[in-house]
């Protein structure tokens, strides 16, 4: 569990400053670099659990926004 935590304390992988895209795939020293939105591979896309993928498919098009995410009578903040 440690080991998890270690890896994702600064988000995932396709988050780093070295392998973010914006939503078209597109990276930010390309000039219609939108960084509102966000790229995340298919192949990690299928490997989110349900919740995770409810997270993020509201942050892919608001990235530079805070999203609460709704969980029961909570609201929790990922990353």
């Amino acid at each position: 569990m440690i080991a998890v935590l270690e890896m994702t304390k600064d988000g995932p992988w396709w988050t780093h400053k070295e392998y973010i895209k914006d939503g078209d795939g597109r990276r930010p020293d390309h000039p219609d670099y939108d960084s509102t939105t966000l790229f995340i591979p298919q192949e990690e896309w299928d490997i989110l659990t349900p919740g995770m993928q409810r997270y993020w498919e509201s942050k892919m098009k608001n990235f530079d926004k805070i999203v609460l995410y709704r969980f029961g009578q909570w609201f929790l903040v990922f990353y």
